[in-house]
C-alpha cells in the first residue's frame, strides 16, 4: 500500500456529491462529511486500518488527535506526499477540516476534498482544491508499511496514553517525570489543556448535555471525566 494508491482512489471520486459517502457510513442524510469521505477512501482501497484503526470517524478533531499519537507529523509543506493527511483549519485554532495530500506548489497545499465547494452539504462535492500554508493546522502520513500487530500495539498505547493523563491530573504519580520517561512533556501539556478546558466547562463556556459534547469534540471525555472527579473530591 501507498500514499499515491490512496491519491488515485480519491481521485476516482472527483465530483461525487456526500450522499453517497454519508450512505456508506451508514447515514440515511447528508451531514458535514469531509472526514467521512476520508474514511471511506481508506476503505475502499483496503487499507482502512491504517485511519483510525478501521473504525467509523467522523469528526475532524477526533481523527486529528489519533494521527497525532499514531502518524509521522509533517512540519514542511514542502515535505509532504501523495496520501498524506492535511487537517485545515480557518481560525488557527479549530479543526475544521480533513484532506488527502495529493502534492504541494509553493506554500499551498494541493489535497482531494469531500465536502467542498459549497456551504451546503447536500450541493458539496469531491474536489481537488489548492489551500494556503496559513490554512494548515497540521499534516500526517499515515503507517502505509505497517502490519495488525503493529495496529493492535496502537490500540493498548491509546488506552495508555489516555490512562497516563488521567493520573497525571489525579496526581497518581510521585516523580511524573521520572515515571513517565519520555511521555512526561506530552503529557503535561495535554493534562494542562484538560484542565484548562474543565474549568471552562465548569464556568458554563460550553453548555451543557450534548451541547457541551459538540463543543469539546473529542475532548469531552477527559473534561467530564475530571469534572466528575473533583465532584467526587468535594464530597470527601
Amino acid at each position: 500500500m501507498s500514499g499515491k494508491y490512496i491519491v488515485d482512489t480519491a481521485e476516482k471520486y472527483i465530483g461525487e456529491k456526500g450522499l453517497f459517502f454519508c450512505n456508506k457510513y451508514g447515514l440515511s442524510y447528508c451531514a458535514e462529511w469531509c472526514c467521512i469521505f476520508v474514511w471511506y477512501i481508506f476503505k475502499d482501497a483496503d487499507a482502512s486500518k491504517l485511519f483510525f484503526n478501521g473504525e467509523k470517524v467522523c469528526n475532524c478533531g477526533i481523527i486529528e488527535d489519533w494521527l497525532r499519537r499514531h502518524c509521522k507529523e509533517i512540519k514542511k509543506i514542502s515535505d509532504v506526499e501523495e496520501g498524506d493527511i492535511v487537517i485545515y483549519s480557518w481560525d488557527g485554532i479549530r479543526r475544521d477540516h480533513i484532506g488527502i495530500v495529493k502534492g504541494h506548489k509553493g506554500s499551498n497545499v494541493i489535497s482531494i476534498e469531500g465536502n467542498t465547494g459549497s456551504g451546503d452539504p447536500k450541493q458539496s462535492k469531491v474536489m481537488e482544491r489548492t489551500r494556503p500554508k496559513k490554512f494548515v493546522f497540521a499534516i500526517y502520513r499515515p503507517n502505509y508499511k505497517i502490519s495488525n500487530k503493529d495496529v493492535k500495539k496502537d490500540d493498548k498505547d491509546d488506552k495508555d496514553y489516555t490512562a497516563m493523563i488521567k493520573k497525571f491530573i489525579a496526581g497518581k504519580y510521585k516523580d511524573p517525570e521520572k515515571a513517565l520517561g519520555k511521555d512526561y512533556k506530552i503529557v503535561e501539556k495535554e493534562s494542562n489543556r484538560i484542565i484548562k478546558l474543565t474549568k471552562q466547562a465548569i464556568n458554563g463556556k460550553f453548555g451543557n448535555g450534548e451541547q457541551r459534547k459538540k463543543l469539546l469534540g473529542s475532548d469531552y471525555k477527559l473534561v467530564q471525566w475530571n469534572i466528575n472527579r473533583m465532584k467526587e473530591k468535594e464530597k470527601k
